[in-house]
């Protein structure tokens, strides 16, 4: 599969052979890092009620009735420093989808009564994703206390309930006027030239991309996180945090670090899943992360683990760690490679996974490279390669923090 893409300003045309749906997606640099003091939730609650309807369909229901008439499946989602907003649809409805988005981020409208079922589905998305202090702990060691970055995007609920009409119009006007917006749209064999006659007419095509928004980095960490918290009186739950690759990054470090991962954690014959699970019985969590900040990232190791194995998990886990650029073979790194492009192929036959991956660069100005030439770099690189960034984000000191 030749995955290619094309930019015209603000616009980006993605062609994926073979793909039965298409996407058009709305992205902003507005996400929960620019709330203002106050109103944390600010930028979710405009994601959810700014989609309610359009100047041409007020009325909520009617709206929602007109894309799912014509087969549309709408979505959006409110991160950290972005906003997406997308529709996919079958090839035949993508200018229709196109112009009802446009119409969406141009023309939005709500009403009061809106915004207040929209502060009660707030309240309970909340309930459920709530970070433990143990994680918000980790976050404020990693990037600073009070940090944008380690608050969760889906805000306070007492703040959120003060949010007004007015606090949306404005948020609308300040974070997502029509001059910061970028659009993605994906498909087999796109008809880019009436897409942008569309976009050129309602005016919101730009020779360059918008300009973005900036907030203070985070004072990112150097040294690996481990935090021990109490989760019964004979289980205790630990966490591991290890800084590794920001965004912008060079695609060969990225590409190294996506391999140290494998060897890590990511399959069966990985070192976690080797000495955790298989010899000793521990069930155990990873996660990345690097979608946001310049300068962020890291991985996340997550076990519930007996009281009194946190010692001896905790000397494996360091070791495995300071070892893991050295102990990968020429083989190894074949295999993990092998595993890698095959994750890689299996995922991109999503549209979702492909409005991620090239949204994402697409909006923080990133390097934008397609997963075909991204495949194709991944044969580059060498045993070296993995040493070096290894010896650079894993092998390094660590901070021991215990919460009982």
């Amino acid at each position: 599969m030749s995955i290619s893409h094309k930019k015209y300003g603000n616009v980006l045309f993605v062609n994926c052979p073979g793909l039965k749906v298409t996407q058009v997606s709305a992205w902003y640099r507005a996400g929960s890092v620019f709330d203002p003091k106050g109103k944390k939730g600010l930028a979710h609650m405009a994601e959810h009620v700014l989609l309610r309807g359009t100047k041409k369909q007020p009325e909520a229901l009617v709206f929602f009735e007109t894309l799912e008439n014509n087969g549309i499946l709408s979505d959006a989602e409110t991160f950290k420093e972005m906003t997406r907003i997308s529709y996919t649809q079958q090839p035949n409805k993508t200018l229709v989808a196109l112009s009802l988005l446009l119409d969406n981020v141009l023309t939005p409208h709500f009403t009061d009564q809106d915004l207040e079922k929209e502060k009660e589905t707030l309240a309970l998305e909340l309930m459920q994703y709530v970070a433990s202090d143990a994680f918000q702990t980790g976050m404020e060691l990693l990037y600073g206390k009070r940090h944008p970055y380690t608050l969760t995007v889906g805000g306070d609920i007492d703040e959120i309930k003060k949010i007004t009409v007015e606090d949306i119009h404005d948020y609308k006007i300040n974070f997502q006027p029509k001059e910061q917006l970028n659009l993605l749209i994906i498909g087999d064999k796109l008809e880019e030239r009436s897409l942008i006659k569309e976009i050129r007419d309602r005016g919101a095509w730009f020779k360059t991309a918008p300009d973005q928004p900036t907030i203070k980095p985070p004072t990112k960490t150097d040294k690996l996180v481990y935090l021990v918290d109490k989760r019964s009186d004979d289980l205790s739950e630990l966490y591991v945090f290890i800084p590794t690759i920001p965004l912008h990054a060079s695609i060969k470090e990225r590409m190294a670090i996506v391999l140290l991962i494998e060897s890590l954690a990511g399959n069966l014959t990985s070192a976690l899943n080797n000495k955790l699970r298989e010899e000793n019985k521990f069930l155990y969590s990873t996660e990345t992360e690097r979608d946001y900040f310049e300068n962020a990232g890291y991985i996340k190791i997550y076990l519930v683990i007996p009281k009194n194995k946190v010692d001896e998990v905790f000397e494996i886990i360091n070791k495995i760690i300071k070892e893991i650029g050295s102990n990968i073979t020429e083989a190894e790194l074949n295999k993990f490679r092998s595993l890698y492009t095959t994750r890689t192929l299996q995922n991109i036959t999503d549209v979702n996974v492909l409005s991620s991956w090239y949204g994402v660069d697409m909006t923080l100005k990133a390097p934008i490279i397609s997963p075909t030439e991204y495949l194709e770099e991944l044969k580059k690189i060498t045993l070296k390669d993995i040493k070096n960034c290894a010896d650079r984000y894993f092998n390094r000191e660590h901070i021991a923090v215990v919460l009982e």
